[in-house]
């Protein structure tokens, strides 16, 4: 079975160096329905806070429009950046390398190779590209994150490629069953069950 890792981020920004205050991925099979895991769904995952006083030093952009944004959100969204929060950027990222290679995901540059995972994100051009950033700040290097560019792929394309699987697979309740939007970990959860859904309607499987 090939191990794909979805990401999503929650930042206080838009910008490509922006603060990022939480990480979330998970680990999951495209070709699986989501109820084919344990836990009722909820896949091998993982998530990071950052401490926003950590940015509050030029390097790294806040938008006042976006901390407002946050206010507004539910308590429980609110709450999820505070889990596992770590006190520096280096140090988040650090924990979710880490992560990653412990589930055994493989970063190469043939990952159209049997068995070889991809890194998805919604999309790569937001998520990945700041992590990106993220990995220059802490390692020296853009590439210094554990996939590489090769394996990226994006959820909102595959989405629109296969929009008629994509609008039944958004009306699947299930799909955000225990899940808290903006949560980084839940967020990528939902994501990953999506593309498994609609991999799953493509197949011609009943749902």
């Amino acid at each position: 079975m090939s191990k794909h890792l979805m990401i999503d981020i929650e930042t206080l920004s838009t910008r490509s160096n922006a603060a990022i205050v939480s990480i979330g991925a998970c680990m999951f099979n495209p070709e699986l329905e989501y109820d084919e895991w344990p836990c009722a769904g909820m896949l091998d995952s993982f998530i990071v806070g950052v401490n926003p006083d950590y940015y509050y030093t030029g390097r790294f952009h806040v938008d006042p429009k976006i901390e407002a944004w946050w206010k507004r959100q539910s308590k429980e969204a609110r709450a999820g950046l505070k889990i596992n929060m770590a006190s520096t950027l280096p140090l988040a990222m650090d924990k979710f390398t880490t992560w990653v290679e412990e589930q055994g995901f493989v970063k190469t540059s043939s990952p159209w190779k049997e068995d070889s995972g991809r890194v998805w994100a919604n999309p790569p051009q937001f998520d990945l590209v700041i992590l990106r950033d993220a990995a220059q700040h802490t390692y020296g290097s853009y590439d210094d994150v554990p996939w590489h560019y090769r394996q990226e792929t994006c959820c909102r394309t595959h989405s629109y490629l296969n929009r008629k699987h994509a609008q039944v697979a958004r009306a699947f309740p299930p799909l955000i069953d225990g899940l808290v939007a903006h949560r980084a970990d839940h967020d990528a959860i939902r994501q990953a069950r999506m593309v498994q859904l609609i991999n799953r309607q493509a197949a011609e499987l009943l749902i």
